[in-house]
């Protein structure tokens, strides 16, 4: 997911190929750019962010303040850039491949993938059915179902314990991705064709959510339609067309000579004010300008914002950015379901749900998670089903 996606690593060039002004000559063989993991921890932070608001600045909080929760709120953010992120790295990984080895191997590709997201996954919703039990929460069966079945983007959750599976929608919108992109780059067979068909798809998405805007397909009541595939896999495939971009040299130097540094900093002013200009279609702005942000930070890492992104701390983060996302949901859980006053059933002591406690909660709970299960399993699927080229250890 968002939080899932591969070694942080972008396609290496052929040794004849003329390096990037940004790329560093002592880059590791394998294209890794510590900027891409600085962008999944400003995506988690974001992310982070926007759910603590419930119990430091909503009604009944710590700080009541209504400006302040309206800020944090824009936090959401965070996942377009996930989505980007994921498309980009997860396409350039499928490619890297099918240029070292002459094809795909989709086996492998599954398996790691497996081994990647699901024993953290699996965990946390152990967890919470077992919170449950124990705390006489009810966690609605439904809801557990559609997660092991990477469809709970598609119900709108069965009662207010729903909270604590309902960010999971992302990660099944992820899942579908890893099930069309393969199937486009086997089919598809030439870049050229690749581009044109995801290009294609995601314009279809773009105008389908335009239309389901526009018209009332749905009852207005199912809010949680807003996170469904059909209408939110652009971000997904537009980063995966960023992935094409960068294999591509014409392209690649087309996109260096655009997205300059002063482009790439317009662009994250752009995002950051974009709730307030009240613009037409948020999501679509997102899923336009994510992808280009990120490839101005690949193409020139070593920019003001490219050596920001970098830092030890956030490069950090971002690696611990899958496990952090998990487990947020039961720290930062509100004092009442978001958008009624139902009060929202709570699976951990008081302590652990007001600040600090919650944050230092969840950083030692996502840490032991991402050492004790994330990484090993990781690796143990790089075993299983080795990469084209080894990467960054996981």
């Amino acid at each position: 997911m968002p939080f899932s996606a591969p070694s942080t690593s972008v396609p290496s060039r052929p040794s004849s190929a003329r390096p990037s002004p940004g790329r560093r000559t002592g880059a590791a063989p394998t294209g890794y750019l510590a900027t891409l993991d600085g962008w999944r921890a400003v995506a988690i932070l974001l992310v982070l962010l926007a759910h603590m608001r419930f119990r430091l600045f909503s009604a009944g909080g710590l700080y009541p303040q209504a400006t302040l929760e309206a800020i944090c709120e824009q936090g959401v953010i965070g996942v377009p850039i996930f989505f980007g992120i994921s498309g980009l790295l997860i396409c350039s990984r499928l490619l890297e491949e099918r240029r070292l080895r002459g094809e795909i191997d989709l086996r492998g590709f599954y398996l790691r993938r497996v081994f990647r997201i699901l024993p953290p996954y699996f965990l946390l919703l152990a967890t919470i059915a077992g919170l449950g039990a124990y705390q006489g929460v009810r966690i609605a069966w439904s809801d557990l179902q559609a997660c092991l079945g990477f469809y709970r983007n598609y119900i709108p959750g069965e009662n207010a314990a729903s909270w604590y599976t309902a960010h999971f929608w992302s990660l099944a919108v992820e899942e579908h991705f890893y099930v069309l992109l393969p199937t486009l780059l086997v089919a598809c067979v030439t870049a050229r064709r690749t581009a044109y068909a995801l290009l294609g798809i995601a314009f279809a998405v773009i105008t389908w959510r335009a239309m389901a805007n526009r018209f009332t397909f749905v009852s207005p009541d199912f809010l949680f339609l807003t996170y469904r595939t059909d209408i939110r896999i652009d971000g997904l495939l537009l980063g995966a067309l960023a992935a094409l971009a960068l294999e591509a040299s014409v392209w690649r130097e087309r996109c260096q000579r655009a997205l300059t540094p002063i482009v790439v900093a317009s662009g994250l002013l752009l995002l950051a004010l974009a709730p307030w200009l009240r613009l037409p279609s948020l999501p679509t702005l997102t899923a336009v300008v994510v992808p280009l942000l990120l490839l101005g930070t690949l193409l020139y890492p070593s920019s003001r914002l490219g050596r920001l992104l970098e830092l030890a701390p956030l490069r950090w983060i971002g690696r611990m950015s899958y496990s952090l996302y998990l487990w947020q949901q039961i720290f930062f859980t509100p004092i009442h379901q978001p958008l009624t006053d139902i009060p929202m059933p709570a699976l951990l002591p008081d302590a652990l749900l007001t600040w600090p406690g919650n944050l230092i909660g969840l950083l030692a709970c996502a840490t032991a998670s991402y050492y004790v299960v994330e990484r090993p399993l990781t690796r143990l699927g790089r075993r299983l089903a080795e990469p084209a080229t080894e990467g960054r250890a996981p």
